[in-house]
C-alpha cells in the first residue's frame, strides 16, 4: 500500500488537502479536507465514500461529478478538485 497526501491552494480560493492511500491500483483511503465550505456539509464525506475503491480515472470522474451535481463548494471548483485526485491517485500507483 501506497499513501501519498498533497495540499494545494485553489487560484483566488482555499487551500485544500487530499491523501490518498493506494493498493493494487484501488484507493482504499481518503480523506479530504481544508478551510473550504461544501453544502450540505455531508457532501465531502458522500465523496469520500465514492472514492474508496476506485481503481480508475472514469470512477474519480463519475464520483466528483455525481457530488458536484447534488453540492455547491466554496474556495475551490469541482474540476479543479477532480485534477488533484487523479494526480495523486497516478503517484500513489507508481511502484
Amino acid at each position: 500500500m501506497r499513501c501519498v497526501e498533497r495540499e494545494s491552494r485553489f487560484p483566488g480560493g482555499k487551500s485544500v488537502s487530499v491523501a490518498l492511500c493506494i493498493h493494487n491500483k484501488r484507493i482504499v483511503r481518503v480523506s479530504i479536507s481544508g478551510d473550504f465550505f461544501a453544502f450540505p456539509e455531508t457532501c465531502i464525506d458522500t465523496l469520500e465514500r465514492l472514492l474508496l475503491g476506485c481503481c480508475s480515472e472514469e470512477c474519480i470522474d463519475a464520483a466528483i461529478q455525481k457530488v458536484s451535481n447534488e453540492c455547491r463548494a466554496l474556495g475551490f471548483e469541482w474540476p479543479w478538485l477532480e485534477r488533484l485526485v487523479i494526480e495523486l491517485w497516478r503517484e500513489g500507483c507508481r511502484s
